[in-house]
């Protein structure tokens, strides 16, 4: 029917993505797809791929629209809680309402008297006295020359407090907490057309590592408020939370930085301490810095070394678990007709086998033990028993025991014709049992290890390596022990029937013991690790040779271990 008018929904593509638009059909015409009026809804409502585009700056925030100052629907005339205009103002970063100062209407002039602590109770209280603002008190009339808010140009730059909040814009009147979460910040923004290199740190205490990226200025010492600056009495410290958060729990790392124009002022850094033996401990590692990077009224403090660990003793030496074997026992000797002891095996007492031992390549097994055999007429059995083999000289063995004779006759002082009983033997003087072998000898020490050469040691990578230190050598081996002599006989002449046994065999000597393999070298301690405040590292073909630019720069090193 004429005059009829309908509402169609529909699409439209745009850079931010799908939007949703309409379409009016009016007497069966349809219109173009288009999107709405814009208003500040947070919604992108005409289409053009940006969210409440009249209402926001450059930057994204709401500092355009008094009524929408700060975020859609604050409105900055009501209510009217004071009889005074306001506008929306502020950093740009962080608008919101302040007081609309005449001086202000036709832009800022050096001279003119606006609201920078944003308080309606002072009013127009800042006289503006440069349009810039340099870092610190320049002209000893307070830091903030350019009146707006705080030191240095607020637009640009970025304030951090401990009690902040990371997800704050970083303003002076809502900081930001931690200074990773400025530093991200601060290095996203160079490549835009609104980059904020520089960073405000609140006087307190920062559990963190400070990373420094090039071209980022971070200015320490400043009051809660960022309005005075003194590092000694604002005290800005960063702590590195650990050993593990950094190279060496260095508080302050850079890698590159100072190729622009990059500084750090006004804070202390301290170092964590290490935990492990080796792990040296760092206050600040800087690798490959550039020319243009200052470090100024800072203080370097690095954490604790750590003591040096004890070397562990080498392995224990190898020993037999088995003695040399012991000798035969004595016995009566095999006689011939004519009651004479027959030479050969049947009349043969072995001597015990000496234990078999090898320690690696070399033989320490202990002699075997001598062997005793038919007993001569007043005289010292043969001397038996094996020398040990080693590297260190063996044993030598037991003198065997001396052969006794008997019967004693009457003319020999015996009362009877014959004196066959067992003291009844003839002894020559110096007579002498078997003897034991000889041990075989020590062996010898082990080379003692070497200490490091290089106190300091080198950094390698981004850690500490000692120089190295060498263990000693192992014991070597000793001697096997030398079998023992074999035990003197008795020659019994047969004197029939008064005295007609036979000639008695001593006993065979024992096996010698083998030697004992050395003990192995004991193994290199771990040498104690250094304190560095300041560790200024170059890599890559021909160094980079630029040496930070310090200035009232207090470098001091915890203990080292």
């Amino acid at each position: 029917m004429p005059g009829a008018f309908f509402t169609a929904f529909c699409e439209l593509d745009t850079p931010a993505g799908p939007c949703r638009a309409r379409a009016e059909c009016v007497d069966g015409v349809q219109s173009p797809c288009a999107g709405a009026p814009e208003s500040c809804d947070g919604l992108d409502n005409d289409c053009n791929g940006v969210v409440d585009d009249p209402f926001v700056t450059a930057r994204g925030t709401y500092g355009v629209d008094p009524q929408n100052c700060g975020g859609c629907g604050i409105d900055c005339r009501e209510p009217r809680l004071v009889d005074a205009e306001l506008t929306c103002g502020g950093p740009v970063v962080d608008p919101h309402c302040v007081m609309a100062c005449p001086d202000a209407a036709d832009g800022l002039q050096v001279g003119d008297a606006v609201d920078a602590d944003q308080s309606i109770g002072t009013g127009c209280e800042c006289r503006v006295r440069a349009l810039g603002d340099s870092p610190g008190d320049s002209d000893g009339q307070g830091t903030d020359e350019n009146c707006d808010g705080a030191d240095g140009i607020v637009a640009d730059s970025i304030y951090v407090a401990p009690d902040g909040d990371d997800a704050a814009p970083g303003s002076p009147a809502h900081p930001k907490a931690s200074l990773g979460a400025a530093v991200d910040l601060a290095v996203a923004s160079l490549g835009t057309r609104a980059p904020r290199p520089d960073i405000y740190l609140a006087a307190g205490a920062y559990e963190e590592v400070l990373v420094l990226h090039d071209g980022l200025r971070i200015h320490g010492g400043y009051s809660p408020d960022f309005l005075r600056t003194d590092p000694a009495s604002y005290v800005t410290e960063v702590r590195a939370p650990s050993w593990n958060a950094s190279p060496g729990g260095a508080a302050l790392v850079a890698d590159g930085a100072g190729r622009t124009d990059t500084l750090v002022e006004g804070v202390r850094f301290l170092g964590a301490s290490g935990t492990q033996p080796g792990e040296a401990a760092f206050g600040a590692w800087l690798q490959n810095p550039g020319p243009a990077l200052r470090l100024t009224d800072c203080e370097v403090r690095a954490g604790d070394g750590v003591d040096g660990a004890d070397g562990g003793d080498g392995p224990a030496g190898e020993s037999p678990e088995a003695a040399g074997g012991a000798g035969d026992l004595p016995r009566a000797a095999a006689e011939d007709g004519l009651d004479e002891c027959r030479p050969g095996a049947v009349n043969t007492v072995a001597g015990g086998r000496g234990t078999a031992f090898r320690c690696g390549d070399v033989d320490v097994s202990g002699g075997d033990g001598g062997a005793s055999t038919c007993p001569q007429d007043i005289g010292h059995a043969q001397p038996r028993g094996g020398a040990g083999i080693g590297e260190s000289a063996g044993g030598a063995g037991g003198r065997g025991g001396q052969d006794l004779r008997g019967p004693r006759f009457n003319d020999q002082g015996c009362p009877s014709r014959v004196c066959c009983g067992l003291a009844d033997f003839l002894v020559n003087d110096g007579w002498e049992t078997a003897g034991d072998g000889e041990p075989g000898r020590a062996g010898t020490d082990g080379d003692a290890g070497t200490g490091c050469l290089d106190a300091f040691g080198e950094i390698a990578d981004t850690a500490w390596r000692p120089s190295p230190a060498v263990g000693g050598s192992g014991g070597r081996p000793g001697g096997g022990g030398g079998g023992g002599g074999a035990g003197g006989g008795a020659y019994i002449e047969s004197v029939p029937p008064d005295c007609a046994y036979p000639d008695g065999l001593g006993g065979g000597g024992g096996g010698g013991g083998a030697g004992g393999c050395g003990g192995g070298g004991g193994r290199p301690g771990v040498a104690g690790s250094p304190s560095v405040g300041l560790v200024v590292r170059y890599t890559g073909a021909g160094g980079g040779a630029a040496v930070p630019a310090r200035e009232r720069v207090r470098v001091a090193t915890g203990r080292g271990g």
